[in-house]
């Protein structure tokens, strides 16, 4: 943190520059800009710009003119950078935010460059994405590229109708089509829009058909609609579909993947698409199996519920989970407290690995550096315990690597850089820990760093988001932790009976039952304030675990409406 007297200094460093600009004293050179001259100081220049830096640093005919021409940027763009450089005020405009983009990043003006790309990540929409996407990917701002891009994957379906859509060249709509994370409902749609593309230039876009339509994952697609293909013109001069095609059916309504030509199929047409879910690991609370851990999927894109896999062995209650992009590990329980399990969402599979070399429950896991770890918690006999344990996914092997100083239970945990930060927790004589611990991976020693306000409860569960952790406590409210500034205070929880919380596109849910019902609210962790959320998610389990995964939508099967809303009477926690 910054003091009082920094923040009086750069305060007061500003308002100087600022009054040199506007007075215009002290100059010492000239840019020239559409032959508009601009009045300027190398100072000033040469800090907020590497471009300018290394030209006045060169030793070059530049670095001792005192008139610098800039070729390809207009007069009024560079009038409105040179303010910024200056007095750092806020000029941006959906008017000129892209081209002070381009200048920014011609004059390397990362701050600036920053900003415009923040900006413009603000106010994608349907009908700028593409333009945006383009324009990022032409000057190198890879920032904006990857969320425009990702923008245009999830919006696809409304985007396919527009007019710039087809202004696409064939490698764009190549990246788009074998693109895994394209949100589309079928592969007849991502059909639709390649046949769309092509016909709005045919002359000029026949020669391409061949190649567009060895990326369309005909396996996926159904004969009937195939069958309709055959009718449109632009396809009969194509060797590959009708090679495609040539042993297919007429009459038939069911996946293709049996019926064309396999032979001239590439693996890439043979792969489902995939999505990110909400995926939820808990204990189910109602009829049928009540007491079963499972782990269901929710997805954001629709208002849908999916099965997936069951659990090879219950755990019990007061098992433990974390997860990496792909992977949900879980481990212990009250059941299986020697219990290692690896659930992949591609394959939709679970894996039994090496046991615990300590059973334990009521313990917490953290992922750092691709390892997983497993801290604290109870044994069979109530012992609490202080040892952390880690598994090594690449040979599933576990071995205990140091131990808490204080031993605790049914505490919140978060990793940060090399470190693990144990919030609270119970101990053995079941009152509440008020320390916050650190275990340094590296150094494999213990420590408290800090202290935890009085507490009749420890249930709660943590996000973290750019090394800061929020730590959301059913009683005793919202919590943000950071290394340089410690624990502090941040919002009263709502009352829920049981939740989980995952961070999405900048918010964290806090997903859960109150008073009976479902609730779905949104933590802003920018404004601090909490909001109902638009989407419900209805999870019938208690002591759950929130996260986002990364499934593959062949396994995505629909929870049947019956089994979504389960028995009138039974309620929603019976």
């Amino acid at each position: 943190m910054e003091s009082s007297f920094q923040i009086k200094y750069l305060e007061s460093l500003s308002q100087g520059i600022t009054e040199v600009y506007y007075n215009k004293r002290y100059c010492d050179v000239t840019i020239s800009v559409e032959e508009t001259k601009f009045e300027c100081h190398k100072l000033i220049l040469g800090a907020m710009s590497h471009y300018f830096n290394a030209m006045f640093s060169s030793g070059m005919r530049e670095s001792r003119d005192n008139v610098i021409t800039i070729q390809n940027v207009d007069k009024d763009t560079f009038k409105t950078l040179l303010k910024y450089l200056y007095t750092g005020d806020d000029l941006i405009t959906m008017e000129n935010v892209q081209h002070l983009l381009r200048v920014a990043n011609m004059l390397q003006v990362k701050c600036l460059q920053e900003h415009c790309e923040n900006f413009l990540s603000k106010s994608l929409s349907s009908e700028n994405c593409l333009n945006i996407w383009k324009m990022a990917s032409a000057i190198g701002c890879s920032k904006l590229v990857k969320k425009s891009w990702k923008y245009i994957l999830e919006n696809f379906v409304i985007i396919m109708e527009l007019d710039e859509f087809d202004s696409f060249d064939v490698n764009d709509i190549i990246s788009l089509i074998k693109d895994n994370d394209l949100n589309t409902s079928s592969e007849e749609m991502v059909c639709d829009a390649v046949i769309k593309w092509i016909q709005a230039n045919p002359e000029g876009r026949k020669s391409q058909i061949d190649n567009l339509l060895t990326h369309i994952r005909f396996p996926f697609i159904n004969t009937k609609y195939i069958n309709k293909l055959k009718g449109i013109e632009i396809l009969t001069d194509s060797g590959y579909f009708q090679e495609l095609v040539k042993d297919l059916p007429i009459g038939m309504n069911e996946k293709a993947s049996n019926l064309i030509n396999s032979r001239i199929l590439l693996p890439h047409q043979y792969q489902h698409r995939q999505e990110q879910v909400l995926c939820i690991v808990g204990t189910r609370s109602r009829h049928p199996n009540p007491q079963q851990t499972e782990l269901k999927c929710f997805s954001y894109r629709r208002d849908s519920e999916y099965v997936m896999a069951k659990l090879p062995v219950e755990p019990g209650a007061c098992f433990a989970v974390c997860c990496t992009k792909e992977d949900v590990y879980l481990s212990g329980g009250y059941h299986g407290q020697t219990l290692f399990l690896h659930y992949n969402g591609i394959t939709n599979t679970w894996q039994q690995c090496e046991s615990l070399k300590e059973g334990r429950f009521g313990h917490d896991m953290v992922l750092l550096n691709g390892i997983v770890y497993s801290i604290g918690g109870c044994s069979r006999s109530s012992q609490t315990l202080s040892s952390i344990e880690c598994h090594t996914p690449q040979n599933s092997h576990n071995e205990i690597v140091g131990n808490l100083l204080l031993a605790v239970s049914f505490m919140a945990s978060a990793a940060i850089r090399n470190k693990i930060f144990i919030f609270g927790g119970m101990l053995q004589d079941r009152t509440f820990s008020q320390n916050i611990q650190c275990f340094d991976i590296e150094k494999k020693t213990c420590k408290i760093v800090g202290s935890m306000p009085e507490m009749t409860s420890s249930a709660s569960r943590v996000v973290v988001i750019d090394n800061m952790v929020y730590i959301f406590y059913r009683e005793a409210g919202i919590m943000m932790f950071t290394e340089e500034s410690g624990l502090i205070k941040v919002g009263t929880m709502p009352e829920f009976d049981h939740f989980g919380v995952v961070h999405h596109k900048g918010l964290i849910l806090i997903v859960g039952c109150r008073n009976n019902q479902y609730s779905s609210l949104a933590f802003n962790p920018v404004t601090w304030k909490i909001t109902e959320y638009t989407q419900t998610f209805k999870a019938a389990m208690c002591g759950y675990h929130c996260m986002n995964l990364v499934v593959s939508k062949q396994h995505m099967k629909n929870v049947e409406l019956d089994d979504i809303l389960g028995q009138a009477e039974a309620g929603i926690l019976q």
